[in-house]
């Protein structure tokens, strides 16, 4: 019988940028539950407070978006952070953009 080889690719350490990338998304969804929760909570009357945390969601989901982009030149770096970060943040910002010009027209 033929010996079969495994072979095994050494782990490589997560990209920086990419961590942040992700971390950006998850308080940008946070802040975007919490002005759904809070428009709720004062049958949409909460215009100050819905707005500032829209203003904050939006920034982060831009600046996440930028971030894990920027993070995929980290050389011998593993990019998967990278990529789900840039993906969820780019679809937060589209969310954001898209809400927000439903609240201006």
């Amino acid at each position: 019988m033929k010996k079969r080889y495994k072979y095994r690719l050494p782990m490589s350490e997560d990209a920086q940028g990419g961590m942040g990338a992700v971390v950006m998304a998850a308080f940008s969804g946070f802040f975007l539950l919490a002005a759904a929760v809070i428009s709720f909570v004062f049958a949409g009357k909460a215009g100050m407070y819905v707005g500032i945390l829209g203003l904050m969601g939006i920034l982060l989901a831009a600046a996440g978006f930028i971030t894990g982009l920027v993070s995929f030149s980290e050389k011998k770096k593993n990019h998967r952070f990278s990529t789900a970060g840039s993906l969820a943040n780019g679809l937060l910002t589209v969310f954001w953009l898209a809400l927000f010009l439903i609240g201006v027209s």
